[in-house]
């Protein structure tokens, strides 16, 4: 099914309020992805760590990744993200 433009919009929001909520981003690229092992993954960054925080892994359309970091520096959602954004292509995703 198409995904509405208020779907795509509350996914920059979550992409962004992640970005607040954590000090690092990671950008991590990936191929001949298994769900299994993903899922596995996907727990162990889920756990909190010592401050009682737990990661995000975002998945999905690149375009909607660099709308949410921004790509112009006029765009960018915090500091040289803009940068990030221009390496995100191919199968990739972020780790927060």
């Amino acid at each position: 099914a198409k995904k509405t433009r208020d779907h795509k919009a509350s996914v920059v929001d979550e992409i962004r309020s992640a970005i607040d909520e954590h000090e690092t981003l990671y950008l991590f690229s990936y191929e001949n992805m298994r769900s299994n092992k993903f899922k596995a993954i996907r727990m162990d960054f889920r756990k909190p760590d010592m401050e009682g925080k737990s990661s995000r892994i975002f998945l999905g359309k690149n375009k909607l990744l660099q709308i949410a970091m921004g790509r112009t520096p006029e765009e960018e959602y915090g500091d040289n993200l803009r940068q990030v954004s221009k390496l995100t292509s191919g199968s990739v995703g972020l780790i927060l």
